[in-house]
């Protein structure tokens, strides 16, 4: 597993001009898997560790009564208390997970693509553990990241019809599937599990090879057909991103 400097992490992070994913159909498709989650556990309260501009917890906003909102990048913060300010039940605070604990306890912990951002797979142990240790008995951890394995994979079948590889972005630490869930068994019980591979297979590999200039639509049509749940893959990871739904052993 690849290390990064931490200096450099926070560093992009900070940057002004920095978006956390530049895919808003990505970015949809992400939403709605949590939302189906949240739908499903039917629980009171949520930390959203490494929220980012508060876009995504904005919305998150009408299916949960409270939200505790934490992010340390002040650039980000700054963002976000402006994307907040209608909505009374966010609390927006500072935090660096690998220097604060998590001072509210909550029913729901959430990540999105955050743990990715620690540098190292100890670093990212350390932060599971305080994340566990925030979650209310009988409650959940909803982990939305990405993998190593995912984008391999994906990168595989881009080269088999001669595109070019994806690279791991510079700023990312991803994950090794098997290793994550080994160390999540620890103190989770693993209830389910989404991929996006339907997305990704059709706008990473199909839609380029089409060799249309604007794929703008055929990524929508991509994200309305991934959106209907059905998985001609086999429950087979192409492309990085994952999201977990964890039970608090």
């Amino acid at each position: 597993m690849k290390e990064n400097d931490l200096g450099i992490v926070k560093a992009h992070w900070e940057n002004k001009d920095t978006v956390s994913l530049r895919d808003q159909n990505l970015r949809e498709l992400e939403q709605n898997i949590i939302i189906e989650y949240l739908k499903s556990i039917n629980k009171k309260s949520l930390n959203d560790i490494g929220c980012g501009d508060a876009g995504d917890t904005v919305r998150f906003s009408k299916y949960i009564d409270n939200i505790y909102a934490y992010d340390y990048s002040k650039s980000m913060l700054t963002k976000a208390s402006k994307n907040i300010k209608d909505k009374k039940n966010i609390t927006l605070s500072e935090l660096d997970i690998l220097k604060d604990d998590i001072t509210t306890k909550a029913d729901v912990a959430l990540t999105k693509r955050m743990l990715i951002n620690l540098g190292s797979f100890e670093n990212q142990k350390k932060a599971i553990k305080k994340i566990h240790n925030s979650i209310h008995n009988d409650g959940y951890f909803i982990m939305l990241e990405t993998s190593i394995d995912g984008l391999n994979n994906l990168n595989y079948f881009r080269k088999k019809v001669n595109l070019s590889e994806i690279p791991e972005p510079y700023h990312n630490t991803l994950f090794e599937l098997n290793e994550l869930k080994n160390y999540l068994q620890e103190f989770f019980v693993i209830e389910d599990i989404k991929y996006f591979s339907m997305y990704y297979f059709f706008t990473r590999i199909y839609n380029q090879m089409l060799d249309n200039t604007d794929m703008t639509k055929y990524d929508v049509i991509a994200k309305e057909i991934s959106a209907l749940g059905i998985d001609l893959f086999d429950n087979k990871i192409i492309g990085p991103q994952f999201c977990i739904l964890l039970k608090k052993k």
